[in-house]
């Protein structure tokens, strides 16, 4: 965490938990609250458009590759708001995963694949991407510009 983000007091740090089945339609809805919280936050438009770009990229992944669609699985995700930064952390209830050892998506046959890009665009997109040691749990941050 940034020391700017230490600076503010513990009441100025809210977070919102939401819990969701492993269904692809409940990922919308996902997206419609980080986005209204990104709003409050000030963020402009652009970064809004990017987060939810990297939020839907995460939580599919968890629904799909984690979870395997799975309906009695959930998918945890933590939004961390100060006034600095969005946090945002995605949780699923699969055996985990070896970010490492995701293809390139630049090289050979993967240029032509359908997917294997969303790693790449949340670390585009963001600030911070990271994964807890069992490849469970996906940690993506957005600072807020100026603060």
């Amino acid at each position: 965490m940034s020391a700017q983000a230490d600076a503010h007091s513990p009441e100025d740090v809210r977070e919102l938990i939401l819990v969701m089945p492993s269904d692809i339609d409940y990922v919308p809805v996902l997206e419609a609250v980080t986005g209204k919280v990104a709003r409050d936050l000030h963020f402009d438009e652009d970064s809004v458009e990017l987060i939810g770009v990297a939020l839907i990229e995460g939580a599919m992944n968890a629904i799909k590759h984690g979870n395997k669609y799975d309906l009695t699985k959930r998918v945890y995700v933590t939004l961390r708001i100060d006034p600095a930064q969005l946090m945002i952390k995605i949780k699923d209830e699969g055996e985990g995963f070896d970010p490492g050892a995701v293809p390139n998506p630049f090289e050979g046959d993967n240029l032509f694949r359908d997917s294997g890009r969303g790693i790449l665009m949340m670390n585009a997109y963001m600030d911070e991407v990271s994964h807890n040691d069992d490849g469970t749990e996906l940690t993506i941050r957005k600072t807020r510009p100026g603060a």
